[in-house]
């Protein structure tokens, strides 16, 4: 066989391959009902209405729901505010006035004004991979954030979207003169397992797959270039090391490398079974690496090598974290080799395999 017609013989063999994995979307989300709409099963569509019912029962039932729904309508509204009253309609002037303040403080919870996309989770329907969720009080979101660059870390998160796990929970206040503080926060469920609500201690509800399949279902473009990357030396995107979650400087990070002919997709299912796991999801976080597998194996791993001091040295400048201190690697297939870089320092290996003298004896000219 010709050294030309090898190649194109290899492509026309793993074509069928690639067309079948071409339009594979590992997860997707189906929305059951909006708020408004002829199927929601809440009647208030107003802030108010909606505040109103939330507090009936606070972070249970239809008063969770109605929460998740009054943050949606909040941060599309407000503007990036965290305080604000919230009266009642014209004409009711009977009833309560709210006042209302979102608590952002800490690495444990989100300004809602983050996101540009949240609602309740208990809208959608997860489909092509496993539904894990936690029993608990509060409403869980689907809380999205484009990836636009606006901070440099974001760089190192999926151009996709940037999707977290938050549950929203509602603290009610006194009632003074006509008008009641209540305080909400959107917490991080990979941070907490319960909350305390008016000096009761609960478990924290919890949805652990909804943030990755709103991250999957945009990922169309990626799982085609598992094969069209394979044929070209100039890849469809340049290879990057990914956060799958925000920074935490207690957690192991635990890096997934792909294999040949394909992407960070091939771990979707792994992931979303990771996080539904108590043990693991405190101790791991999760972190995958996309290269194009046409590249060497020894490129691919020098890039992710640098990308991940790099990093570190973005995320932990004094290098003390105690994530940092050890960290552990997923491979499949050419992963393997790409991960060598990572725990193998092959010194002056490479440039003894090709010359005969080392390279401080030679005598360079300018």
């Amino acid at each position: 066989m010709n050294r030309v017609a090898a190649p194109l013989m290899l492509a026309i063999g793993l074509l069928p391959l690639a067309l079948s994995s071409c339009a594979v979307i590992p997860a997707r989300l189906v929305q059951s009902h909006s708020l408004g709409g002829r199927d929601c099963p809440l009647e208030p569509s107003t802030m108010h209405g909606l505040l109103e019912l939330a507090l009936e029962t606070p972070n249970s039932g239809e008063s969770a729901h109605a929460l998740g729904h009054f943050v949606e309508i909040w941060n599309e509204e407000k503007n990036g505010q965290l305080s604000a009253e919230v009266a009642p309609p014209s004409g009711e002037p009977a009833k309560t006035t709210y006042q209302v303040h979102f608590r952002t403080s800490g690495a444990d919870r989100y300004d809602p004004a983050y996101f540009d996309e949240i609602k309740p989770a208990v809208d959608f329907q997860v489909k092509k991979i496993d539904h894990h969720r936690r029993d608990g009080i509060g409403c869980p979101l689907k809380a999205l954030r484009e990836n636009t660059g606006r901070d440099p870390i974001e760089s190192y998160y999926p151009p996709e979207a940037i999707t977290r796990e938050a549950t929203a929970v509602i603290h009610p206040g006194p009632v003074r003169d006509g008008k009641q503080s209540v305080e909400i926060e959107l917490l991080c469920t990979l941070k907490h397992r319960d909350v305390t609500v008016l000096g009761k201690n609960e478990p924290l509800a919890a949805d652990y797959s909804i943030a990755l399949a709103a991250m999957l279902e945009r990922a169309k473009d990626l799982s085609k270039s598992e094969f069209a990357d394979l044929l070209t030396p100039t890849p469809g995107r340049d290879p990057q090391l990914y956060l799958m979650e925000r920074y935490d400087p207690k957690k192991e990070p635990l890096i997934m490398i792909h294999g040949l002919l394909d992407s960070p997709l091939t771990w979707a299912e792994l992931t979303n079974t990771l996080r539904g796991n108590d043990e693991l999801r405190e101790r791991y976080q999760i972190w995958h690496y996309l290269y194009n597998t046409s590249a060497p194996g020894l490129y691919s791993g020098r890039i992710l090598r640098t990308q991940y001091r790099e990093l570190r040295r973005k995320l932990d400048p004094s290098l003390s974290d105690p994530a940092m201190q050890r960290t552990t690697l997923l491979t499949h297939s050419m992963g393997g080799i790409v991960a060598r870089s990572l725990i193998t320092d092959p010194g002056d290996a490479f440039w003894e395999a090709g010359f005969t003298r080392p390279l401080d004896t030679l005598v360079l000219s300018d």
